[in-house]
């Protein structure tokens, strides 16, 4: 992750690729009518079909108001940011300078992560996660954070209101997720328990074999096993598949204690 201010995000996100329409023919040349291909020319790729009618909406255009909004809220603030498209969406991660401190005494900086599809077809959606600031392992929270949808066009001073309404609300949950923390780092987790809780949570053998080899024996708790997920998960080459992978692991922190009991129980 890079250390920018808005400007120099705002600078990224004009980098993303743009998307045009483009004509559908059957094999005899005949024109298809009512839709269009939707095609991504930074990735020379179709990114999906749309009705004709549809209005495209680049990831700039849907980002970049968002971003004024935070701007706004606190026009001094820097940010942690990782920046990450495919040829269908645009996500943008943004880990500013609030933070929690567990027990353990590590920090833990809160951020927001902005996705929106480059065709349009969805709405720009904002969400809560966490990075541990020791290893810079991202954690996604959908379960402990809620997340706030907004379309792509709409009143303008509702939306500003809902976004720091929203901002309120990160800080709210960010204090439970604290708890969560505290909480998943008293339940013991010894190493051949850990294989199992990874299993029940849907881990192959190859990736089961990944984590526990980023599973510290000074930290053997339900923590400890959700970091040692989040640093594998680091290394994937797809975003998608490294939000995935963290999404899994967050029962860990939620419910440390009957995700630990139901994965040591017998199915008979």
């Amino acid at each position: 992750m890079e250390k920018m201010d808005m400007n120099g995000i705002k600078s990224i996100v004009e980098t993303f690729g743009t998307v045009r329409n483009r004509e559908l023919f059957y094999n005899d040349g005949v024109k298809l009518s009512g839709i269009k291909a939707v095609y991504n020319d930074k990735f020379n790729c179709h990114a999906g079909v749309l009705s004709d009618e549809y209005t495209i909406v680049q990831a700039k255009e849907a980002m970049i108001p968002m971003l004024s909004v935070l701007e706004m809220t606190n026009p001094t603030e820097t940010y942690f940011v990782k920046p990450y498209e495919n040829q269908r969406k645009c996500f943008l991660a943004l880990v500013g300078r609030k933070t929690i401190v567990p027990s353990d005494g590590q920090e833990i900086r809160m951020g927001y992560l902005l996705k929106t599809n480059h065709d349009g077809t969805g709405s720009v959606v904002i969400s809560g996660f966490g990075v541990r600031m020791a290893c810079m392992n991202q954690m996604t929270m959908n379960k402990c954070f809620s997340s706030l949808r907004l379309a792509h066009w709409g009143d303008h001073a509702k939306i500003v209101e809902a976004i720091k309404a929203y901002i309120y609300q990160i800080g709210e949950e960010s204090q439970k997720l604290l708890e969560n923390i505290n909480r998943s780092r008293e339940e013991k987790v010894l190493r051949g328990t850990a294989d199992k809780i990874l299993e029940h949570l849907g881990y192959g053998t190859r990736n089961r074999k990944k984590i526990l080899s980023n599973f510290n024996v000074e930290e053997e708790s339900a923590w400890g096993l959700y970091n040692a997920i989040t640093a594998e998960a680091r290394t994937k080459k797809s975003y998608n598949a490294t939000l995935k992978s963290c999404d899994k692991a967050e029962t860990l922190l939620i419910a440390p204690k009957q995700t630990i009991e139901m994965a040591l129980t017998v199915k008979q």
